[in-house]
């Protein structure tokens, strides 16, 4: 079986913890916990995200979104440059016979909340 989950307490701790260290680093060893606890039930992984955040102890006005974004995976090979390259990475990575139909997007997001975060053009 294949699984998508998306983890939006990253952004929100991000969002109130830029300024306390502390705090964010505590969030992220959670999530490092669960990551971990599925990483042991899966035979590939990969983790992403669609931009990253600004703290103040990197010189930053803290709390904005940022061009941070990340990419791991189990998989062996190249990665991708940007979050811009991730969709063909994964088709490319998962074989033919692993490619789940395209169905749309599925996404809730408008076409303004995309542009507002850079993702598309306006």
């Amino acid at each position: 079986p294949r699984v998508g989950v998306n983890l939006t307490g990253l952004d929100g701790a991000g969002h109130a913890y830029a300024a306390r260290e502390e705090q964010l680093r505590q969030v992220y060893e959670d999530v490092d916990t669960m990551v971990g606890a599925v990483r042991s039930a899966v035979d590939a992984l990969v983790v992403c995200s669609d931009h990253g955040m600004t703290v103040e102890w990197l010189d930053d006005e803290p709390g904005e979104h940022s061009w941070r974004a990340m990419f791991a995976t189990t998989e062996e090979g190249d990665l991708p440059v940007s979050v811009f390259d991730i969709r063909e990475w994964l088709e490319r990575h998962a074989g033919p016979d692993r490619r789940p139909a395209a169905t749309g997007t599925g996404t809730a997001i408008s076409r303004a909340q995309l542009e507002a975060l850079g993702y598309v053009d306006s």
